[in-house]
Parts: structure tokens; sequence; C-alpha cells
């Protein structure tokens, strides 16, 4: 593996982490916590996936075009 491949490797498994975090805590929060706050955790799981999106494509761009 190369060491770009191997940084967007660790920079994906770092957005996954978040992603899975994120979506625990909203499911969490569900029917217990306030409207203001349900939707505060519900952008930020919003913006770790679209984090997680970014870093996934990143990654799979970089193997299609490299190989490796």
């Amino acid at each position: 593996m190369c060491k770009e491949k191997e940084r967007l490797w660790k920079a994906h498994k770092i957005a996954f982490d978040i992603y899975v975090r994120s979506t625990s805590e909203l499911a969490e929060a569900a029917g217990i916590m306030a409207s203001e706050d349900f939707e505060f955790l519900q952008s930020r799981l919003e913006d770790a996936k679209l984090f997680l999106l970014s870093a996934r494509q990143n990654l799979n761009e970089h193997t299609a075009k490299h190989g490796c």
C-alpha cells in the first residue's frame, strides 16, 4: 500500500468512527432531548456523513487511478 493510500485509509477510518459515534449519540437522544438539541445532533450526523462520503470517494478515486 502506498503512503498516500495509507493516509487516505486512515482518514476514512477516522471519518467512519465519527459517523458511527454520531449515529449512536442521535439514537440515544431520540425522544429524550429537547428539539433544538436533537436538531443540533442531527446536523452533526449529517456533517459526519458528508465527511465520510468525501473520505471514501477520495480513497476510491486514488485506488482507481493508481491501482494500489
